[in-house]
């Protein structure tokens, strides 16, 4: 007896929507997608060499905290080791003592650490933030960042941000003295860059 063998064909699926389906996923992941922008710290750069014009004031060292990173990881607050926290500390008392006089020097060699170099520069902005909203507070009853422009100006004017910033020669750069003489007539020159707060 002959069984006659039946051919089964395989069912095809219907593909015909699939890109059309790839096509609407894509899109709705590209427009619900947040993209995490990184702020970073806000500056004032100093203007193109050919423009740049540099004028050489006497700026007295008791009103000057001279800050140095090293290659080896440390930080150096006028010759002496010292850790972010304190370079904050130390900068809020000099503004205390100096006022607007005061201007905080950044040295840091070639090879420094960039997340010291972050943490220094954010104690020294929440310093800042500190003093200008206790400003505020004192002058207008509420925070610097509830000031209206006017506000804000005169806030700046009263505790403006003066911190100088060196990368070229920090190495080779003589070492700060161990303490800050207390005679006025002692005075370093020091560069800053027109046009711009230092």
């Amino acid at each position: 007896m002959m069984f006659r063998r039946h051919r089964h064909s395989v069912p095809l699926l219907n593909t015909t929507s699939t890109a059309d389906i790839s096509f609407m996923l894509l899109i709705f992941f590209l427009v619900t997608t947040s993209m995490d922008v990184d702020k970073g710290l806000r500056h004032q750069l100093p203007p193109a060499e050919r423009q740049r014009q540099e004028e050489s004031t006497a700026v007295n060292k008791a009103d000057m905290l001279a800050l140095t990173l090293t290659a080896d990881g440390r930080l150096l607050a006028d010759g002496h080791p010292s850790t972010p926290a304190a370079v904050a500390a130390e900068a809020e008392r000099l503004i205390g003592r100096v006022g607007r006089r005061n201007i905080i020097t950044i040295e840091a060699e070639g090879e420094a650490d960039s997340n010291l170099y972050f943490e220094t520069q954010n104690a020294l902005a929440d310093m800042y933030r500190r003093l200008r909203n206790r400003v505020a507070r004192r002058r207008f009853g509420r925070p610097y960042g509830r000031c209206d422009a006017s506000q804000r100006e005169v806030v700046d004017r009263l505790v403006p941000q003066r911190v100088s910033e060196s990368y070229t020669g920090a190495a080779s750069a003589s070492p700060a003295p161990a303490a800050r003489p207390a005679s006025p007539a002692s005075s370093t020159p020091v560069t800053a860059a027109k046009g711009g707060r230092p």
